[in-house]
């Protein structure tokens, strides 16, 4: 009987999952709809670079100097690549992003990161948070449009 009662607790423990070991929530990820926003803004000769990114892996980059007119590209992520980038946006709760000072930062760079129901902005003054390099990391990896900044 002590043999059944473990296969049971042991497979209720499989089937729930334990959890993070840090005790906080995942995002919430949605399956449809945008998925990610990315922006960079501002350096001394202005210049932005902002990535939307939906649920399906379909995504745009707009980039440019002049607000009005921002050139827009589109891209295609596969299979591996969005279940790569859910997987970071996941394990990089912007909860977990530490504060940001985002005190007066003259001709420095602004970021922004939307995901999970949660938006995060610091600037070139701040420190970078380790999720936030992880996410830049994992952009600039995947199929997306490279930043290319012009001054900062």
């Amino acid at each position: 009987m002590i043999h059944r009662s473990l296969i049971a607790v042991l497979l209720a423990l499989l089937l729930t999952g334990c959890g993070d070991e840090d005790g906080s929530e995942p995002p919430n990820l949605p399956t449809e709809g945008l998925l990610l926003e990315y922006s960079r803004a501002g350096g001394l000769a202005f210049s932005i670079y902002e990535v939307r990114i939906d649920a399906d892996g379909s995504g745009t980059v707009a980039t440019g100097s002049d607000l009005e007119q921002l050139d827009r590209q589109s891209f295609e992520l596969d299979d591996a690549e969005l279940a790569e980038l859910t997987d970071v946006l996941a394990a990089n709760p912007i909860s977990d992003f530490p504060k940001a000072a985002n005190e007066d930062c003259p001709d420095a760079f602004g970021y922004t990161f939307a995901y999970g129901g949660e938006e995060y902005t610091y600037n070139g003054c701040d420190e970078n948070p380790e999720g936030a390099t992880a996410v830049r990391s994992t952009l600039a990896r995947l199929p997306v449009p490279p930043d290319d900044p012009v001054g900062g």
